[in-house]
């Protein structure tokens, strides 16, 4: 018999742990904040399909909680980060009813980043919830009832129209391709569906006038309205193209954002395809370099 998460909540000590334990709840025992002074750990309820948790979100900052909380996501506040030297990072979710809103029915937390998860119907959630805190790591994966596929894409330099999207059942990916360097906040957002048909079936990201006319040629179609996702640096203009429904491709399961280049082989040997285009390619300081982030995906 299936299970679905109904509630999710945050220790951070042995009371609340202690608390959350009697009120039915279950602990997922990776330490949110190993370098950090306290302990932080997530637990999850389970319970009926009709109550259960759609959609999961993570802010990081003020700007990027305001959609959240216009368009009813429940937060639970407590910061992931607490004890750290790293950003405030909140933990959202919401439970949505329209086709978009497949119920989660597992979740785990990895520090390794177990690649081979997504050939097991898993999604890798971009945020890492030691956001800040010097090279730790820790990302929050979902198991859904049935597969999602991507019917749309869209990418936001601001947050006017955050709760517009999530009102209509996109997903932002929580991290920002603009991360460490002095442009804009750039986000990806995606809209799930349970059908194949129309999905998206590969991207792919340019850098160059030349890497434009190339994936033209090659039936790409260039993702609008355009927004520049190294918008604000001196760096290249990178903007994100796409394919539908093109003869031999799986329709594309999820995507997620990587900021750990080492880890790169692992989830290509995986099966995830990685773009080789930086996202975040200008901006920073010769002391303090913008983060390379490279877009992966999952047929």
């Amino acid at each position: 018999m299936a299970t679905y998460i109904t509630e999710l909540d945050v220790s951070l000590d042995d009371t609340e742990a202690s608390y959350l334990r009697t009120q039915g709840f279950k602990q997922i025992y990776v330490n949110l904040n190993m370098y950090g002074s306290r302990e932080v750990y997530l637990w999850y309820k389970e319970g009926s399909k009709d109550n259960s948790i759609t959609r999961i979100q993570f802010s990081f900052t003020n700007s990027m909680a305001e959609g959240l909380n216009a368009s009813g996501f429940e937060k639970v506040k407590k910061n992931l980060n607490t004890g750290s030297c790293g950003d405030d990072v909140f933990l959202w979710y919401f439970k949505g009813t329209t086709e978009s809103h497949v119920p989660i029915t597992k979740i785990e937390v990895s520090r390794d980043d177990e690649a081979r998860k997504f050939s097991l119907g898993w999604e890798r959630m971009s945020c890492n919830l030691n956001r800040g805190s010097g090279g730790s790591w820790a990302f929050l994966w979902v198991k859904r009832e049935k597969k999602t596929y991507i019917q749309d894409m869209k990418v936001t330099d601001d947050s006017d129209n955050d709760q517009d999207y999530f009102e209509k059942g996109y997903i932002r990916v929580d991290e920002s391709t603009n991360r460490g360097a002095s442009g804009k906040p750039v986000f990806l957002w995606y809209l799930p569906t349970i059908k194949m048909e129309g999905s998206y079936v590969s991207l792919q990201v340019s850098t160059s006038v030349i890497d434009s006319q190339g994936y033209q040629k090659q039936g790409f179609l260039q993702l609008t309205p355009l927004v520049n996702l190294n918008e604000g640096n001196q760096g290249n203009k990178v903007y994100l193209w796409y394919k539908k429904e093109d003869p031999g491709h799986k329709p594309i399961q999820t995507i997620t954002l990587l900021s750990n280049q080492e880890l790169i082989d692992d989830y290509m040997k995986a099966g995830v395809t990685v773009l080789q285009g930086n996202l975040n390619s200008g901006g920073g300081c010769p002391w303090f370099p913008a983060t390379p982030l490279y877009l992966g995906y999952y047929n």
